[in-house]
């Protein structure tokens, strides 16, 4: 099984290219299993959703992959995003998140109440509101995607580590230069 971790994968489109690379990882990891891929519709066309069939998984192997709070998932799909996109130049680059029994899809449940909890804060108080510093950088980075199309509030992050937090601030409007 040592060999299919060095296949050249890189003239596959990312369609294919992401669920070869998952499913060697796993076989690698003793945790052999089928990957399929779908364009990710939230985070845009140049984004992939893997996700790993759990039933040929133990609920061991399940719990081991995942890890603590979806830390294993996330390291997993840190690797994947960096090696699938190591030799690209930038605008050859796709980004891929992992999904296993629907961790990712309550992650985003979740990650979609605290964007509308913003939301709605910021607009009621006109005051800026502060995501707990508990969130990883990836859930971060889509509560900025999911915080973006609304143009009266603007994020950013703030903070060094695990003290790091999103900040989502009321757009200010500027005085016009004709008063």
């Amino acid at each position: 099984m040592g060999d299919s971790a060095a296949v050249d994968n890189s003239s596959l489109g990312p369609l294919a290219r992401g669920p070869q690379w998952l499913e060697a990882a796993l076989a690698l990891m003793q945790m052999p299993a089928t990957v399929t891929a779908e364009h990710d519709a939230i985070a845009g066309a140049d984004s992939y959703w893997l996700t790993i069939d759990h039933t040929q998984l133990s609920p061991e192997q399940i719990e081991g992959l995942v890890g603590n709070g979806g830390v294993g998932l996330d390291a997993l799909q840190h690797l994947a995003n960096t090696g699938l996109n190591a030799h690209l130049a930038k605008d050859e680059q796709h980004g891929y998140v992992i999904e296993l029994d629907g961790h990712r899809a309550r992650q985003r449940e979740t990650l979609g109440a605290i964007a509308q909890e913003a939301l709605d804060q910021v607009r009621s108080t006109g005051e800026a509101y502060k995501a707990s510093s508990g969130l990883s950088a990836a859930e971060r980075k889509h509560l900025h995607s999911l915080l973006e199309p609304h143009a009266d509030v603007t994020t950013h992050s703030e903070g060094v580590g695990a003290d790091r937090h999103l900040v989502v601030s009321p757009v200010v409007a500027s005085p016009d230069p004709g008063e």
